[in-house]
Order: C-alpha cells, then structure tokens, then sequence
C-alpha cells in the first residue's frame, strides 16, 4: 500500500513559492556543472516557468535529499490546462537511486492526484533516455504528440551583420519608463515585471524588445545568464505577427549574442516546439544547432485504482 514516503533514506519537503525555486535553481546549476552538455532542463527553464504563479502550492512542490545534499531528486507535478505537468530532476550521482527507489513513489503520488482531479499526466523526457521512457512505459505512459527541441550556438557564431532600422530601435528593460506596462503583460499579468525580478537569473539589461518610434513593442526576447557555468537560455522569443519575416527575431538574437559576450558568456541555448517549423528556421538562421529532443508522454487514469 502506497505510505507517501519513499523507499530510501532521504529528507522529503514540500517547498512552495520563491524558496522552491531558488532551491531547484541550484539543484539545476549544480547538475549542468557536473554535466554541461547534459539535460534536459535547466536553471533559467525553471526560472521562467516561475512567472505563472503554478509553484506556490508545496504539496504539488516536493523536494528530496540526502542531509548533506550530495543527492537530492525533485518533482514537480503543477496543473497546467488539463493535465498536470510532471518534471523529475536529479543530480547524475542520483539518477541510479531515483530511477530504482524514488520514482514508483514519486509516479504513484502524481498518478493518485490526477486521478482524483480527473486529470491527464504529461512529460517530456530525452529522446535519447531510454531507461526513464521505459520506466514510464511499464506505469502506463504512453507516447503522445507534442514535444520539444533544444539548439544551442556559441554566442560569437549567432552575430550577425549590423540590424539598423529607420522606424524601429532595440531597447532593454533597464531604459524603460517608470510607467511603462511590461511587453509580457498583454500575455500574462500585471505583476509580471516583479516575478522577473524576483528570479536569480533574470537580468533587466538582457529583456530587451523591438520598439516603434510611438513606444509600440513589435518583438521581445529575454535571455537568462547562468554566469556559474558560462550559458544562456533564451525564454521567451516572440515578434507580433503583423511584423513577422523583417528579420527582428535574428536582430535580437545578435543583440543577446553581443552582450553576454561581454559578460563572459559563451554559449546560447533555446528550447521551441519540436512542431514548430517557424521557430526551426527562425534558430537555423542564427546558426543554432540541435542538441536534443524530448518526447511527450502522457498518462489517462483508466477505471480502478492507481497501480503502485
């Protein structure tokens, strides 16, 4: 019978909020220092989710580790639309003890919330990850549409010839006006500006957007700096349609690519929908390169009880 404790000897929290966050932000910079090129999320990944205000509840939030830290394993497991997004994360010294000890536990708890809430499970795991689909696999996941990529470029290769316009111009968020609405916040709520600031990674002079001479923003880009290991995630890349196919997305990325450049950084990582061919040609011609995919799998609880 499922007893809500796993099967191994580690500390389980349930953080909500800001110290969720900050204790999976350095979850996520100490796994890519151990594995730089490994997946499949990241520090600013999280960061960014954080703007939705979908990680203030602790019993949708759990935290495990070892008293020292040197192993610690999270989930989270939100309501996003109709379904609850589920994210494991682990250290690599972890992942052989969580894929064989923490995970039925942590599986089993997701599946009972869904299947109380008449919800579906969703994750996204490495194409390349064949134990972790097979896990899922044998609790009932199955492969569904969806998915992502991601690419990534070395920031001195994504500069590209000089953007000059006569009617726009590149700002940054440390230029606005004090009375100045944020471009997010057509698109998700007032506060937004404060949950940016609020995350470690974010950086104002990094936010940066396309303007009219009117002040009318016609595309913004924010770039989240890991300065500990020495990349950046673009999150989020958007022109309005009616200013589409100028080249705004390349010119911003250029932007982002001249300054962290000057902060040191590298290397620029973006993740977009596998689906989205837009998206595919918009990083082709900034000379991205794709790194990985991520499959989508989804659980639908069926009648009787959840497996454990």
């Amino acid at each position: 019978m499922y007893n809500g404790r796993p099967s191994m000897n580690l500390i389980e929290q349930g953080l909500g909020g800001r110290q969720y966050v900050d204790r999976v932000t350095d979850l996520l910079i100490r796994v890519r220092a151990e594995e730089p090129l490994g997946g499949p999320w990241d520090a600013a990944d999280l960061q960014w989710w954080s703007r939705s205000g979908h990680y203030d509840d602790p019993e949708r939030l759990r935290f495990w580790s070892t008293p020292d830290s040197t192993l610690s394993v999270c989930a989270l497991f939100p309501t996003v639309r109709s379904s609850l997004a589920f994210t494991c994360l682990w250290t690599t010294a972890a992942r052989d003890t969580a894929l064989k000890s923490l995970l039925p536990t942590v599986v089993s708890r997701v599946q009972r919330i869904a299947s109380d809430c008449r919800l579906a499970v969703d994750i996204e795991v490495l194409a390349s990850d064949i134990e972790w689909r097979q896990f899922l696999e044998r609790r009932g996941f199955k492969l569904a549409s969806g998915g992502s990529t991601q690419a990534a470029v070395r920031a001195s290769d994504a500069i590209q010839q000089p953007w000059t316009s006569t009617e726009l111009a590149i700002f940054d968020d440390t230029q606005r006006e004090c009375d100045d609405p944020h471009p997010l916040e057509r698109r998700t709520s007032a506060d937004i500006r404060q949950r940016l600031l609020a995350c470690s990674l974010y950086r104002p002079d990094l936010d940066l957007s396309v303007r009219t001479a009117e002040g009318e923003v016609v595309a913004y880009c924010i770039c989240w700096a890991d300065t500990t290991n020495g990349f950046a995630m673009l999150e989020p890349m958007r022109t309005e349609e009616a200013w589409q196919r100028r080249g705004l997305g390349t010119a911003l990325i250029a932007e982002q690519a001249r300054r962290l450049l000057g902060l040191g950084i590298q290397d620029i990582k973006v993740n977009y929908a596998t689906d989205n061919p837009a998206a595919r040609q918009l990083y082709a011609r900034s000379k991205f390169g794709v790194r990985f995919r991520r499959l989508m799998y989804r659980w639908q609880a069926a009648t009787g009880d959840v497996s454990e």
